[in-house]
């Protein structure tokens, strides 16, 4: 019952955030059309036939059989591309009387309102991550590497925990999302690294292929790093007794660099009741102690007794982040040598919905964190200059603005008919390579589990022990 409970509130989860921010966009698109002036027909929630329907205030409320978009109905605005849209998802346009044409600032301002509504939504979530106190995911602390696996192609050629890769084929990279959106174009980069003692090196490593997307590549058996800085040092214990203070940035365990929180916590398991040499930062300066790990019989974990701090990054800054990786993926799709493979990068609404599933499982602010980059690029991609998008909408309605001239109407109507079936053309393909993918890692994933149960047996007495938050 709680295990169904549970995946309940994880679906619900699911569609109120992808809701909003669907529901965020065109209800901006509403509000600025209603304080400009301008009539609105319809409020659709999706596409195709509508499953509810109902007039009031001089609007037709509809919620369509396909969820992953909507419209708003502007006559004065689009009288043919919302004609088309709405006889294509059954709603009725005949006999309406004639309305006069928008003015063109009446449309750049609408135009613009859809992805207004969106950035909004991504900032309030990012302060709501950013009061929180909560980490950003990915990327917040640079793109120093966590942990190499052993035989890996990255340990192999030479990357070690603590490294920090600061170019890619001499193209400057400092966030991990950056860096993975680079290597997944690219089959033997050229890492430029700086090591924990401040040396550089250039390594050649090879990536391997992504089993999330054909075409693309990761950087496989590498973590990544965050920085080990101590936030609390509990009273009385070890830690504290060695002179650790919050604010210390612990560098090395036993002579070896640590990479992150992870990386500690793994290694401490191992030397319980030990003297270890911590070396850290405090200061600019690097300094060592010696302390002896013990086991906290509540978490019943190795650890020293401190809680280590998290960089959170500014509202404005998560924000930045967002759209600096989504515009370099855009600037991959239309580089010759990068564009087919980031095409192939390209997820549809399963893979958005799978993104969704995985944040919500694994907590509230990373769900809101995913639910905040969605928006952003929602934002970003509505305004490029494409028909259909809102770019496309406001490219005409300056064009008449500084021209004085409004474009043809029959031939704004084709133009919008063939990206509409070109729209529609690439959601269903992107859906159908969807489903081809994520069956195939279903495949896998069961495969891999049945393999472990087979070697573990049923029994997870010999499981390591894990701890919810950092603090070795």
């Amino acid at each position: 019952m709680h295990t169904f409970l549970s995946q309940f509130l994880s679906v619900m989860a699911v569609f109120l955030l992808f809701s909003a921010t669907i529901l965020i966009h065109e209800a901006a698109h509403l509000f600025v059309a209603r304080l400009c002036g301008v009539t609105a027909e319809v409020f659709s929630f999706g596409f195709g036939p509508a499953l509810w329907r109902r007039r009031w205030k001089g609007i037709t409320w509809r919620v369509g059989i396909i969820p992953f978009g909507g419209y708003v109905s502007l006559p004065q605005i689009d009288p043919a591309g919302m004609e088309t849209v709405q006889e294509q998802a059954g709603t009725e346009v005949q006999g309406r009387p004639p309305l006069p044409p928008a003015a063109p600032w009446q449309k750049v301002a609408v135009s613009l309102a859809g992805a207004s509504g969106n950035l909004l939504l991504a900032y309030g979530l990012a302060w709501s991550i950013y009061l929180a106190d909560r980490p950003v995911p990915t990327g917040q602390e640079g793109t120093v590497v966590g942990t190499v696996a052993p035989g890996s192609p990255a340990w192999e050629a030479g990357l070690r925990p603590g490294d920090r890769i600061e170019a890619v084929d001499g193209k400057s990279v400092h966030t991990w999302s950056a860096l993975h959106q680079m290597l997944a174009v690219r089959e033997q980069p050229r890492l430029a690294v700086q090591r924990p003692d401040g040396s550089r090196a250039t390594i050649s490593v090879e990536t391997s292929p992504d089993e999330r997307f054909e075409g693309m590549r990761v950087l496989a058996g590498v973590g990544e790093g965050t920085l080990c800085r101590v936030g609390v040092v509990t009273r009385g214990s070890p830690a504290d007794q060695a002179g650790l203070k919050p604010g210390d940035i612990l560098k090395y365990l036993d002579g070896e660099p640590l990479g992150s929180w992870g990386d500690m916590l793994q290694r401490l398991q191992s030397r319980e009741g030990q003297l270890i040499e911590i070396r850290f930062e405090r200061a600019g300066k690097l300094m060592a102690t010696r302390v002896v790990p013990y086991r906290d019989p509540e978490l019943n974990v190795v650890r020293i007794g401190i809680r280590f701090d998290s960089l959170v990054l500014s509202p404005l800054a998560q924000i930045r982040q967002d759209a600096s990786g989504i515009l370099r993926f855009l600037r991959s799709l239309i580089t010759p040598r990068e564009a087919r493979r980031a095409a192939r990068g390209v997820g549809g609404a399963i893979s958005i919905v799978a993104a969704f599933w995985i944040h919500v499982q694994a907590g509230l602010f990373m769900a809101l964190s995913f639910t905040r980059f969605l928006n952003v690029n929602l934002a970003i991609l509505n305004l490029l200059p494409l028909p259909i998008l809102d770019g496309g909408h406001l490219v005409l309605a300056l064009s008449e603005w500084i021209t004085g001239r409004k474009p043809r109407e029959g031939v704004i109507r084709a133009v919008f008919n063939v990206f509409f079936v070109i729209l529609v053309s690439l959601m269903l393909f992107l859906v159908l390579r969807d489903v081809r993918v994520w069956t195939r890692l279903r495949r896998q994933w069961v495969a891999t589990a049945s393999s472990a149960t087979e070697e573990k047996g049923t029994s997870a007495d010999g499981d390591a022990p894990q701890a919810e938050s950092p603090s070795p």
